[in-house]
């Protein structure tokens, strides 16, 4: 078993579809890589402050009618069970908006500030559906019926204001939908567990730019 019980949303996303080798010494090892990201906490944070309990009409007109029930909150599943088998993990994350319809269903939606506009639908699945299968399967309290996931993406177009009013930029607000797929969560999420599970680190892969920095130092000696 790993050092690591609880499985990050964004893992199924990032980790996995990167170095493995990384993605095993981070859940048996408490091993992560530094990453400087200084502005993605930053506009997270604007993004869920703008809309929180704002209704969908202010979002996007695609999306039902409905308002914001809760951002920034952190979500823990029941045990994750595959082919009738607990595993013993659980996924555990923190989602940005939650979204609740007037038909009682809810929404997940993942902030995202982007240069580009490219349909990135496919690519976060995975971490969405982890959100949304640990709020209708919860460690605790009421399951919550999740019908739409999706992404709401800004893409700065300008800078507007003064030096006496202040700066800042426009951007570009579109939704991204995000359709469900529960069974394709579970494949992943095996494949993901036989990684972590495994008795040793996977070979480091040569793309791995990480490992590479690793491998040379130790060559060096240093």
């Amino acid at each position: 078993m790993t050092t690591k019980p609880y499985i990050s949303p964004s893992d199924l996303t990032f980790g996995f579809s990167g170095c493995h080798r990384c993605l095993w010494l981070k859940y048996n090892a408490g091993l992560s890589a530094p990453m400087q990201m200084p502005l993605v906490g930053t506009l997270s944070a604007l993004q869920e402050a703008r809309f929180r309990s704002a209704p969908t009409s202010q979002m996007s007109r695609a999306l039902p009618v409905g308002s914001v029930v809760d951002a920034g909150a952190w979500v823990v599943s029941s045990p994750i069970v595959l082919d009738g088998e607990p595993t013993g993990f659980r996924i555990r994350g923190k989602y940005d908006l939650l979204v609740g319809f007037e038909d009682g269903t809810y929404a997940v939606i993942d902030c995202k500030v982007s240069a580009s506009t490219d349909d990135k639908a496919s690519f976060y699945q995975p971490q969405l559906e982890a959100y949304a299968f640990a709020l209708e399967s919860p460690e605790s309290g009421e399951p919550r019926t999740v019908s739409t996931t999706g992404l709401l993406v800004w893409t700065p177009n300008s800078v507007t204001g003064d030096p006496d009013s202040g700066y800042g930029f426009a951007v570009d607000a579109f939704w991204q939908p995000v359709p469900r797929d529960p069974a394709s969560l579970s494949r992943l999420l095996a494949r993901f567990i036989d990684v972590i599970t495994a008795p040793q680190a996977p070979a480091a892969p040569k793309e791995c730019r990480q490992c590479d920095y690793v491998r040379a130092r130790g060559e060096l000696g240093v």
